[in-house]
């Protein structure tokens, strides 16, 4: 059994700069995929750890991991009545 590489989502973005220099994926794209559950990470208190091989397999294969979930749009704020 091998030891998964964990990363936080900075020291993911920093290895996958050391992987492609010119990459345009960055730490708050990666921070996205996270929050909509379309990349599996590891929550330890507030720490969010990223598997590089699932990560670079997902840049690689977007098609084998799901879609997020459309939430329905929510009204934010005062709605105003004409009176």
């Amino acid at each position: 059994m091998s030891i998964p590489k964990l990363r936080t989502i900075n020291g993911a973005y920093a290895a996958l700069k050391e992987l492609d220099p010119s990459t345009a994926v960055s730490a708050s794209a990666i921070r996205r995929l996270v929050k909509s559950g379309q990349l599996p990470a590891i929550y330890s208190g507030n720490r969010v750890y990223i598997n590089m091989d699932v990560l670079t397999d997902f840049l690689e294969r977007p098609e084998n991991y799901p879609k997020p979930e459309q939430k329905p749009e929510t009204v934010q704020g005062i709605r105003r009545v004409a009176l």
